[in-house]
């Protein structure tokens, strides 16, 4: 009897120093989701980035006088929405060392935030990503360049929103996604380093027959603990009730450093001489 009495108080310790360890590590992963939500998220839009490719300039003959679509920017409404982007790149990955001379066919790349339904019921923001095969690429490029259309219209935007068409998720719990092009980027004289815009977009759109130098991009995503909480469209904006707690007191959206319950980063991506 004593010696069950001792092995059941035993197995109320380990079974407590269990709970602490596991309530200990799910805090941890808590704490660690955003970070890991926009560390991945940024890896895979730079790969993208770094193997984009723009279509060649026609001046042989003039067969068409619509613009060849190089790189698609729409910027969000106002300072709390989010950015879509659209660009070519090569089907084959770009590695740190060189490029194959064969890259593989050009494919077609779409960025887009979206609110849909999980599987729990509710609701969220999430970024959406759509690649398209070889094949609707070139429809696509055919339809715009001889009909004299969008890349894609609204129609085909609004269908990656909706999470559907081969649209996948890639990062979850969105607040917001922004995606600046820039014309040219010059390094300063007296920090090499320091890399700054020399032109950024003064438009709502990037002219889509040309080709962007850089582009700036920005991710924010919510802490587990306030995405449990916003259950609106707005809500996942800043636009409804927890506007403090997800652009800090002052209500500043360009002002990163008092949003305790949001993870930002941010990332100038350069697209090279391709």
């Amino acid at each position: 009897m004593v010696a069950t009495a001792i092995s059941g108080m035993l197995l109320v310790v380990l079974a407590s120093m269990l709970t602490g360890s596991l309530n200990a590590y799910a805090g941890a992963q808590r704490d660690r989701s955003p970070t890991l939500e926009t560390r991945a998220g940024m890896d895979l839009i730079r790969a993208d980035l770094r193997s984009y490719r723009a279509l060649p300039e026609d001046t042989s003959s003039n067969l068409t006088t619509t613009p060849l679509p190089r790189f698609v920017y729409k910027a969000a409404a106002d300072t709390l929405g989010s950015d879509r982007i659209a660009f070519l790149r090569a089907s084959r990955t770009r590695t740190d060392t060189a490029f194959s001379a064969d890259a593989g066919n050009l494919i077609l790349v779409a960025y887009t935030a979206g609110f849909t339904a999980d599987f729990n019921g509710s609701s969220s923001q999430k970024l959406y990503r759509r690649a398209f095969s070889a094949q609707e690429t070139f429809y696509l490029l055919q339809r715009a360049i001889q009909s004299n259309q969008p890349l894609l219209t609204e129609t085909d935007w609004q269908t990656i929103e909706q999470g559907l068409g081969g649209a996948e998720p890639v990062v979850y719990q969105l607040i917001q996604f922004r995606a600046k092009p820039l014309a040219a980027v010059i390094e300063q004289q007296n920090d090499p380093g320091s890399i700054t815009s020399l032109i950024a977009p003064t438009l709502p759109e990037w002219p889509v027959d040309d080709r962007p130098a850089a582009i700036d991009i920005r991710l924010r995503v919510a802490t587990q603990a306030i995405a449990s909480r916003l259950k609106s469209r707005d809500d996942w904006q800043a636009r409804g009730n927890f506007t403090r707690q997800l652009l800090g007191p002052k209500i500043t959206p360009d002002d990163f450093t008092d949003d305790v319950d949001v993870e930002t980063r941010q990332q100038r991506i350069n697209l090279g001489a391709f």
